[in-house]
């Protein structure tokens, strides 16, 4: 899936991004100044989003309360800076609340955290600067497993 398809960008700024699922779970972003910014030639040419790791997010709707069922997702992303935690994807109740959370650590690891677990993911293959996929799958049984 390339990042530019179901985006709804103004003057460069996603304000929303579909849900390609029957589900149409769409992630949006009404406040222009928190909207992620499209970039149409991130590495290689290939168009990307950009969070700043402080205001720029997207939301989901309501409903995504129960993971029972369990949970898979993947990421590409790079980090420019080496600052504590950027998040790369984190749903929550508020801060620390009932959270699920990827995000880089130090030493070139990324972390998947659920609630009070956390599992390190792929040590030392999380450089700065450089594009890194991250797949992580969360079973009903509650067992996670990444790549």
């Amino acid at each position: 899936m390339s990042v530019d398809v179901g985006v709804t960008a103004i003057g460069g700024q996603i304000s929303s991004l579909a849900d390609r699922s029957s589900a149409h779970n769409d992630a949006t972003q009404v406040v222009a100044t928190y909207q992620p910014i499209l970039m149409p030639d991130w590495h290689g040419g290939k168009p990307a989003m950009h969070f700043d790791g402080s205001v720029r997010f997207l939301s989901m709707p309501g409903g995504f309360a129960d993971f029972t069922g369990g949970l898979t997702f993947f990421v590409v992303a790079d980090a420019h800076v080496a600052a504590q935690c950027p998040s790369f994807l984190s749903f929550s109740n508020g801060g620390e609340v009932d959270d699920i959370s990827l995000h880089r650590l130090d030493a070139d690891n990324f972390e998947y955290e659920v609630l009070n677990e956390s599992y390190i993911v792929q040590p030392d293959t999380f450089a700065l600067d450089r594009p890194t996929s991250m797949t992580v799958v969360h079973h009903p049984d509650g067992l996670a497993t990444s790549t």
